[in-house]
């Protein structure tokens, strides 16, 4: 609305009116009848006992009066905000200082215009010069009320408030930037001049007479207080901090939520009566808030001044403002991008100028000029603003103010039907649905669209009619996205939006293809949330009905039987997996060709499948012509290159080429971390075989610092129960033990339950499954509970050779830990012809120079040595040394057997010199506690003892008992060991009669250690 300032004395003047007709003039009113006529007063009985959270917003307004005199104060921000509070706070501080306050409501011209003529009397206008100049109204009017406030002789400060129609401070032929009409700077002995205004437009004032102070929502904390002190009956801190943020920490909305609940405060029939229940009921109603305004006598405010109390009329008076000055479609845009996600920013992509104006809600030809314009208008009003936290400026529209424009779209669809259809289009439109979600190149253009395809399938009004082109679209790009989710990594959220979107296909009788590719992706993302038992089922389904609907060896259902024969394999049912990869990758290869990327991914499903069937060198070549052809096909950094990569870097290790395969490994992460995300799945992934390659090479503290990022990020991401988050709690718990910071007994209980975990997960013969049971067996052992130990070796092995066979490397494995728990058992005979099978075998399918032969081959020593059959023991020993690598962990292992070869043979002094190299060596590369290091000790001191050096023995018990009094509890076989060998010391060496005596003192000795 345009002003004219006052232009005629309107009926409050009638008396001064000068009646032409009659030639006759009325006396002019004295000053106190024209004071009584309004009020400049402010109404500080709007004020709240505390103004919390705004403390900086006043010491800025207070400083910069003091220090910016001759520029006028712009307070602005959206409707709600707490802009007149604020103004009322500083009044009141100026009040209470001794200066007169002047307070101007702004809402129309002639509010402005009254309110500057009390302001002139009240300064010492005289009253026939305010008459007269009011009558000819504008800018002489204006000029007399400046004049006399700059003559003013006492402190006083000017306020107007909701100018949100800048016109009303100007004159006729001026702009507000020109500080000629009813706003201006401070002049004489004014404490300041402040306006507030919904308008933030900054331009409006120029540069030079104005000082800008924009107002936002509360910080958590003060709207929570907030809440609290208007209701204190509500709830407690978390409760009110959850409202809160449900209400966008609006100051208007915080103050009518707390009055509601401070009013309903024993009302059996409230709707709600704590900040919980609160919350719940905005989920039906967000008109709710207008509640606390009914019932309220003796308001004799004006219509708009009652509207600006309430959720639904503040933000009203706002778009009527916008629609007066011209920006016709404002109200029509915020009805659009309230379709979207309320809490989400509205991503550009989401808003292109042109896209919008083309949508069917506008006149046809509307210019995207219009539609910038409407986006600047409402900018300006704070009903949306641009969050500037992201990669590129966007905006976002007010979490409450998209809640109250969407509710009447809500509630009755029909009526605004081009609305949602326009709503679905433009989301559609900025979905790059052409692009391939698996390649990272295309995940900026989905920055942001998410959370809007979410909101959009949970609200797009239901037809009852057949999917049309529209809604077809709509579950396309709904499909796209699911998809995208997927290959993110972000699976819960691709099952939610799969959900949604396959209700509505379902209800709208949607085409079968678009049905079925979110189900594929949705059952992928099931797959990786480790439910593999319902993928498996869901994929079966999907691929019955491809075949039915599509065919065999049509792309679609080939492209599901891939996922299915990933899974299948993941289950461990690998002969069944093989055979799909099998048939899978003969109709690609029809189809596409040999080296097509499709195929190539096919091929590396299979080439993981035999790798776990044990066919590793044929894994291996089969690995590296996929990641060459994937390589040449997609770049270095495709995800699908990445996987082909790491596949290398897994086959490297299998071989025992560890510090190779730590290289590879490092490689794939850097470039994961770079492509994909610090926490994508499959970086994971990267970082726990990582880990497991570190503790091979038994570089501890590097892997523990992998395996923790890992299991923190997938506990957070997956859950507790995931099969992934088990694996990685598995590697902690190997790792931990094996540095003596897990003892035996705590490992027994954790692998227990881990391995219970896992069932509920996997089939009972899974390799997960049988490798924690392997691990659990192995605490038996540690824990002296040797018998008990066997006889889990022994199961897992008949569970292994069932399931894969007698030559598999997981049957393999087993069986050989199964020999070594013979030994442990005392039957060495058992143990030593089921270790010389394993070899046998173990040579046949790798060679004679395989890490693993090499392994066994130690192992094999190691029992001959228990029969005392030290020749044949020595040899076997002296083969496995020359055969692992030198920097392979299990070298001083084998060199520790081998000294207990010379210690037997009697060379003592050859033992001893060895002794203390690998002693020194354990202690360096494990530290201290570790039982290796204790261990290597141990055999040092007998060696010692029986080279007659007693007292260097003694030494190196007691250090050795005092480190492993420091991790290792007092009833750990390794324990137990150093105290009976200390005690055995102790009896020849020392002068006690009795066995009893010396048992007492090393007893002593031992807890004096431990203390």
């Amino acid at each position: 609305m345009g002003s004219t300032g006052l232009n005629a004395p309107g009926s409050d003047l009638r008396g001064a009116v000068i009646n032409m007709e009659m030639g006759l003039t009325s006396r002019t009113p004295s000053a106190q009848e024209l004071l009584a006529l309004g009020s400049v007063e402010a109404p500080y009985g709007r004020l709240p006992a505390a103004v919390l959270g705004r403390d900086g917003t006043l010491t800025a307004l207070a400083q910069a009066n003091a220090a910016d005199h001759a520029r006028i104060h712009v307070l602005a921000g959206m409707g709600g905000v707490g802009k007149t509070t604020v103004a009322l706070s500083t009044a009141q501080r100026a009040k209470e200082y001794g200066v007169e306050v002047f307070w101007i409501p702004a809402g129309s011209a002639t509010a402005v215009a009254d309110g500057m003529r009390h302001a002139a009397l009240l300064s010492g206008a005289p009253a026939e010069h305010v008459a007269h100049a009011w009558e000819k109204g504008g800018r002489p009017a204006a000029d007399l009320a400046w004049r006399h406030l700059a003559a003013l002789d006492r402190p006083w400060l000017l306020v107007f408030d909701d100018a949100d129609d800048l016109d009303v401070l100007s004159c006729p032929g001026a702009a507000v930037a020109d500080a000629t009409g009813w706003v201006r700077p401070p002049v004489g002995r004014s404490q300041g001049v402040l306006v507030t205004t919904r308008d933030g437009n900054e331009r409006s004032w120029g540069g030079r007479i104005a000082h800008f102070h924009r107002l936002e929502v509360l910080e958590p904390e003060f709207a929570g207080r907030l809440l609290q002190e208007l209701a204190p009956k509500a709830g407690h801190t978390d409760s009110a901090m959850a409202l809160a943020d449900r209400l966008g920490f609006l100051p208007l909305a915080l103050h009518l939520a707390g009055t509601y609940l401070d009013m309903a405060h024993g009302d059996p029939l409230a709707e709600a009566q704590t900040f919980t229940e609160y919350v719940a009921a905005l989920g039906d109603s967000p008109m709710l808030l207008d509640d606390a305004t009914e019932g309220v006598h003796g308001d004799l405010r004006s219509e708009e001044e009652r509207a600006r109390r309430t959720i639904a009329g503040t933000w009203e008076l706002s778009l009527s403002l916008l629609e007066r000055q011209g920006t016709a479609h404002a109200r029509g845009l915020l009805q659009l991008l309230s379709c979207f996600a309320p809490t989400a920013s509205l991503p550009n992509a989401l808003l292109a100028p042109s896209t919008v104006a083309a949508l069917g809600i506008w006149p046809t030809g509307l210019p995207p000029r219009a539609i910038r314009t409407s986006l600047s208008g409402l900018r300006r009003f704070g009903l949306i603003g641009v969050d500037t936290r992201s990669t590129e400026p966007v905006y976002q529209i007010h979490r409450l103010v998209a809640e109250v424009s969407v509710a009447p779209l809500l509630a009755e669809p029909g009526d605004y039907r081009e609305v949602w259809d326009s709503a679905a289009d433009l989301l559609v439109a900025a979905t790059p649905y052409m692009e391939n979600p698996r390649d990272p190149s295309s995940w900026p253009a989905w920055q942001g669209l998410i959370p809007h395809w979410l909101v959009m399938m949970r609200r797009l009004p239901r037809r009852g009619t057949a999917a049309d082109d529209r809604l077809n679209g709509v579950l396309i790009g709904a499909g796209v996205a699911v998809s995208y989710l997927h290959f993110r990594g972000e699976y819960a959220e691709s099952c939610g939006l799969a959900d949604e979107a396959l209700e509505r296909a379902r209800s709208a009788e949607a085409a079968p293809w678009v049905r079925v590719n979110i189900r594929r992706h949705r059952a992928v993302a099931v797959e990786e949330l480790g439910n593999l038992k319902e993928a498996e089922s869901e994929l079966d389904r999907i691929v019955e009905e491809c075949v039915t609907q599509f065919g065999a060896a049509d792309s679609t259902t080939l492209s599901v039987r891939y996922q299915r024969a990933r899974v299948t394999s993941q289950r461990g049912k690998l002969n069944e997996a093989e055979r799909e990869y099998d048939e899978v990758i003969r109709h690609e290869t029809r189809l596409f060709g040999a080296e097509a990327a499709t195929t190539l991914r096919s091929r590396h499903g299979r080439a993981i499948c035999i790798r776990s069937m044990g066919r590793l060198d044929e894994a291996a070549d089969e690995g590296r012509q996929v990641l060459k052809g994937l390589r040449a096909q997609l770049g270095e950094k495709h995800p699908d290159v990445l996987e082909a990569q790491h596949e290398f870097a897994i086959s490297l290790r299998d071989q025992g080429q560890n510090e190779r395969a730590e290289e590879v490994f490092r490689q794939v992460l850097q470039l994961e971390e770079e492509v994909l995300s610090l926490e994508h799945p499959s970086t994971l992934i990267t970082r726990a075989n990582l880990a497991s390659t570190l503790m091979l090479r038994k570089e501890f503290t590097a892997a523990e610092a992998e395996i923790h990022a890992v299991l923190d990020a997938r506990t957070r991401i997956l859950g507790p129960d995931h099969p992934e988050t088990l694996d990685a709690r598995h590697t902690l718990a190997i790792l931990q033990m094996r540095q003596g910071e897990l003892d035996a007994k705590s490992a027994a209980t954790v692998f227990a339950e881990l391995t219970a975990a896992q069932r509920r997960q996997l089939v009972d013969d899974h390799p997960n499954v049988l490798v924690g049971r392997k691990s659990h067996a192995a605490a038996l052992r540690s824990l002296g509970e040797l018998t008990e130990s066997e006889s889990e070796y022994r199961s897992i092995l008949d569970a292994a050779t069932a399931r894969h066979g007698e030559h598999h490397p997981v049957t393999l494995n087993a069986r050989f830990e199964w020999a070594m728990a013979l030994g442990s058992v005392g039957r060495t005979e058992d143990a030593v012809s089921e270790m010389r099978k394993v070899l046998a075998l173990q040579e046949r399918v790798l060679g004679s120079s395989h890490r693993n032969v090499a392994s066994v081959r130690a192992s094999l020593g190691t029992l001959l040595l228990q029969q005392g059959r030290l020749a044949e023991a020595e040899e076997h020993l002296r083969r496995a040394l020359n055969a692992l690598p030198g920097d392979d962990s299990s070298c001083l292992d084998v060199r520790h057997d081998l000294v207990a070869v010379l210690h037997a043979r009697g060379n003592l002094r050859e033992a001893i010199r060895q002794l203390r190299e690998i002693a020194h060596e354990e202690r360096q590369r494990s530290g201290p506690t570790h039982p290796d290091a204790i261990s290597a000790r141990n055999s040092l001191g007998v060696a010692l003892k029986d080279f007659g050096s007693l007292d260097e023995a003694a030494a190196v018990y007691r250090e050795a008992l005092k480190d492993a009094a420091c991790k290792h509890s007092d009833n750990q076989p390794l324990v137990l060991t150093l105290r009976r060998n200390l005690l055995v010391h102790l009896y020849e060496a020392s002068r006690e009669r009795t066995f009893e005596d010396a048992t007492t003192k090393a007893k002593e000795l031992t807890e004096r250690l431990a203390a």
